[in-house]
């Protein structure tokens, strides 16, 4: 099956490996980035892979690295990015489970602080990050735009420990 664009990893990470996990995956061809996250994911690594084949032979590769716990793979139905980026101190990934995901991820293109909308299925079909200045914003993009949004039925937000790009 084809994929239309940026597929997500959220990787687990042994203690003590995260920076070696973060540079040996900006290294990697088909990884657009790496971004060190706080919440139950120590990465979140943005991937270009043509087809599901090609993202399950790179789960494989992934899964075997020695600092790999696991990882959740995220099959992205249609992803959007915001050209240019916006670039805040703050950069966040924010789970959403929608029960309109088309709606939601339309709605969320038109929020200033968002950088990419990622469509996809299961428990969280839209993915959203986004980049602020500082905390206080962060919250009010959180619960004050994206919470309001028609069809947003709930959120989880991991914080990334890089300046957003």
């Amino acid at each position: 099956m084809e994929l239309p664009g940026e597929s997500l990893f959220f990787l687990r990470i042994k203690p003590g490996e995260v920076e070696t996990a973060s540079k040996e995956l900006r290294k990697h061809p088909k990884v657009s980035r790496a971004e060190t996250l706080l919440g139950p994911y120590d990465i979140v690594a943005p991937v270009n892979v043509r087809n599901t084949e090609e993202l399950r032979n790179l789960a494989s590769e992934m899964e075997a690295k020695p600092f790999c716990e696991g990882c959740s793979i995220i099959p992205s139905i249609s992803t959007w990015t915001r050209e240019p980026a916006v670039t805040r101190a703050l950069s966040a990934w924010s789970l959403i489970h929608a029960t309109d995901s088309k709606g939601v991820a339309e709605a969320l293109k038109a929020i200033e602080n968002i950088n990419a909308v990622y469509e996809t299925t299961g428990d969280f079909n839209v993915i959203a990050n986004m980049a602020v200045e500082e905390l206080g914003a962060l919250h009010d993009t959180l619960v004050g735009q994206i919470q309001k949004i028609k069809g947003v039925r709930r959120t989880e937000t991991l914080a990334s420990l890089e300046r957003s790009k």
